[in-house]
């Protein structure tokens, strides 16, 4: 009834105010249609950009084969026309590609014959546009080891390579990895330089009696089994279920691993960082060896679990018993991972303990007695009973960020092709290749939540000059420059006329 009483007064308008309204609820109606359409025209608009991106792309493509593979001098024109985005000739990774800002995220990846399609793109190397048997280090730092592309794969073995890329926030890494040996390697992200990481085990071989050393050491260790007499006869340390991937599972009676006498695991003498995750369970034994050189008398330090205080302590060793603590104490809950960081800093005369990556407290150091002589342990002198994984020990003093930001992202790592997202930030991010034996790695790519789409298309040929191209009908010219008798490559320029 109210409905009609509204319209009779429209009626009663005067012809005059009645057309305006008319004209302007249509004028409302017209832009109710076209807010409802615009995403589906401006998506449109966003597929026919790239659909003709690829066509360019595959054009300049063929045209620079066929130039490069003709003789010094010959050159071509061809005429492109772009409607949006921006297309660079890159002489710093000889790639040619696009890149382009959608309306929405199409979270498109993949490869369409040579290009390579990628959303979000931080950073990627695909490796078929190095010289074979190159090691790859315009792009790569590698510490140490041997590094070489190979039939367009990046081999590693007994090393590292990373790369700096600086800031990172919400992103992703994948990569394909393909073992030679009996274990992989690994890509991760540290938020140190990998120079400064001295020991790092896994524990994500599960092969029998030995782990392997991801840092640039190459300490490897032994699984053993301390009495073969008793009841449980040679049983070393067994790999379980991990943190990431597998972990060691300890027994409690006999179990420990041996990771050699490398005098750089003599800490004492300068700042150091050691982080690791812990899954204690009963102890048989009061006070049980997490990880130690010397001990008790003999100098050096112990990390134990307290069974009566379920605590974590930190003690430095002198040859009297012990010298006191060198951080702070931390409790866990039997039968729950915890992931553990100690820090000594000496500089500021102080040992730092975190728990999960928060801080808990710090302390005044104690007196250090140096020991070169003993072995570094894990699970010895006092058995301890629980599992442990990824144990990382760096000779400098992480910050409290970097100890935050390496619980976030330390187990987000690949072992395996594949992709892995870390909802997180890194302030100074190293994307690290650790090959302990060998490993081929391609397609690496680490990419953000980022609207930005890229086409790649990487080259064998050395790309002499930058070159950005945008909007517009434009010619031009590629030109085969000769050989480079230092990079065994054809050289090839770009120039809009």
């Amino acid at each position: 009834m109210k409905e009609k009483i509204r319209i009779k007064s429209l009626l009663g308008l005067s012809p005059l105010i009645s057309m305006v309204m008319v004209i302007a609820f249509s004028i409302v109606g017209i832009v109710l249609v076209l807010n409802a359409l615009n995403p589906t025209i401006e998506k449109t608009k966003d597929v026919s950009i790239i659909s003709e991106a690829q066509q360019n792309l595959q054009l300049l493509n063929s045209i620079i084969k066929e130039v490069a593979s003709e003789a010094n001098g010959s050159k071509r024109t061809i005429t492109i026309s772009i409607t949006d985005g921006t297309y660079y000739f890159d002489p710093t990774l000889n790639y040619l590609y696009f890149t382009y800002t959608p309306s929405e995220a199409l979270n498109l990846a993949g490869i369409k014959g040579d290009i390579q399609i990628e959303s979000g793109g931080i950073f990627s190397d695909y490796f078929n546009r190095y010289i074979e048997n190159s090691d790859a280090s315009e792009t790569w730092t590698i510490i140490n080891g041997s590094w070489k592309v190979i039939a367009g794969r990046y081999n590693g073995n007994n090393g590292i390579s990373y790369r700096n890329l600086g800031f990172l926030k919400n992103f992703s890494i994948s990569s394909k990895i393909y073992t030679q040996g009996v274990i992989s390697g690994e890509v991760f992200i540290l938020p140190k330089n990998p120079m400064n990481l001295i020991g790092y085990w896994t524990f994500d071989e599960n092969i029998e009696n030995l782990v392997y050393d991801f840092s640039k050491n190459s300490n490897n260790g032994t699984l053993a089994d301390d009495n073969l007499n008793n009841e449980d006869g040679e049983t070393p340390p067994r790999f379980t279920q991990g943190k990431f991937s597998s972990a060691l599972e300890f027994d409690g009676i006999d179990d420990f691993v041996n990771l050699g006498n490398d005098t750089i695991f003599d800490l004492g003498t300068r700042s150091f960082t050691i982080t690791f995750w812990i899954r204690p369970r009963s102890q048989f034994n009061s006070e049980a060896s997490i990880l130690e050189k010397g001990g008790y008398g003999t100098g050096g330090y112990s990390i134990r679990f307290l069974n009566s205080t379920k605590t974590i302590a930190f003690y430095y060793a002198s040859p009297e018993g012990w010298s006191g603590e060198f951080a702070p104490q931390v409790i866990v809950s039997p039968n729950e991972w915890s992931y553990i960081a100690v820090v000594v800093n000496q500089s500021a005369g102080k040992g730092i303990s975190y728990k999960n990556g928060i801080l808990v407290s710090e302390k005044a150091l104690p007196e250090y007695y140096s020991n070169t002589e003993s072995n570094l342990y894990i699970g010895k002198s006092s058995y301890y009973r629980g599992d442990i994984d990824e144990i990382k020990i760096y000779d400098t003093a992480l910050n409290s960020q970097e100890i935050l930001e390496d619980y976030l992202t330390g187990i987000k790592k690949l072992n395996e092709s594949g992709s892995i997202k870390i909802e997180n930030q890194v302030t100074n991010a190293y994307l690290v290749l650790s090959a302990p034996l060998s490993t081929y790695f391609d397609d690496i790519k680490v990419s953000s939540e980022g609207k930005d789409i890229k086409l790649i298309i990487p080259y064998h040929y050395d790309i002499m000059n930058l070159v950005r191209i945008s909007k517009g009908t434009h010619n031009i010219v590629i030109k085969n420059l000769g050989f480079n008798a230092t990079s065994k490559k054809v050289m090839i320029s770009a120039a809009v006329e």
